[in-house]
């Protein structure tokens, strides 16, 4: 009986270990079980994330493509218009025109080849590098439709100085042709050596500033200063050129009365007469 009694209470102490065990093992699958199924979790997590990465990638792509296609396509559109105002323009010479569409047509053709460049691209970085070099590489609306219109602007004001100028000797003549009628022009050689002295200084102006817009490039640096001092002068020429229309006016005047054969009146000299 005590026997039994020993053998029954070591079966009991076997099972209850037994059952503590199987409740730890429970307990430890449990975690794993627990442990997997996060870890399935993170995992799809990350597969969305990046799925949703790559599709804004790819959507940022098309975007950028577009961006970059358009200012390209603006770009050689005014290119283009640059060309046709060149080769119809009647006042710059063989050469300037042949210089001018030569550094125009580098821009389309570089521009070409980059818009095909960015069409290939399949990185956000390799084109937002190539849509940077759009406006850092050519320079359009920076340097060559700028420096198209101030070599418009110089070749008209060369030109009406260049007219003025053949007027000039013929004035001279003509002052010289009264001087003999014993006219009293005592004047008129004042304003016309104002005239020749302002379309002197007008010619040396326009002269040098042409020269140097001519050999501006997209790859001058500090091209902006460039114009903005050329662009001080061709103010200072317009101002030369009102001093020469009020010289003439003056002339008009005071010849009327030689016509008439009257004698001139108060001195018409430039420095007697205020230009304001």
């Amino acid at each position: 009986m005590k026997k039994y009694i020993i053998s029954a209470s070591l079966l009991l102490l076997v099972l209850l270990a037994a059952q503590s065990a199987l409740a730890k093992s429970a307990d430890g699958e449990g975690n794993v079980v627990k442990d997997a199924n996060n870890l399935l979790r993170q995992a799809q997590n990350t597969i969305n994330n990046s799925s949703k990465a790559a599709v804004r990638e790819q959507e940022q792509i098309i975007r950028l493509k577009q961006q970059g296609d358009k200012m390209v396509t603006q770009r050689i559109a005014s290119l283009n218009i640059l060309i046709a105002r060149i080769n119809n323009d009647k006042r710059l010479t063989s050469d300037e025109k042949t210089a001018l569409s030569s550094d125009v047509q580098n821009a389309i053709s570089g521009l070409t080849a980059l818009k095909t460049k960015i069409d290939a691209d399949t990185t956000v970085g390799d084109l937002k590098a190539d849509i940077k070099q759009i406006a850092t590489n050519y320079k359009v609306y920076e340097v060559l439709e700028p420096k198209m219109r101030i070599l418009v602007v110089i070749d008209n004001l060369q030109d009406i100085s260049n007219r003025l100028s053949r007027l000039s000797p013929k004035l001279q003549v003509f002052i010289d042709d009264l001087k003999g009628q014993n006219k009293n022009v005592s004047d008129l050689p004042i304003l016309l050596n104002d005239i020749n002295s302002n379309l002197s200084a007008i010619n040396t102006k326009l002269s040098a500033d042409k020269i140097a817009i001519m050999n501006i490039s997209v790859n001058t640096v500090n091209a902006k200063d460039a114009f903005v001092s050329v662009r001080k002068d061709l103010a200072q020429v317009r101002a030369d050129f009102a001093k020469i229309r009020h010289d003439i006016a003056l002339m008009r005047e005071n010849l009327k009365g030689v016509l008439k054969n009257t004698t001139a009146g108060p001195s018409l000299a430039p420095s007697a007469v205020p230009l304001n």
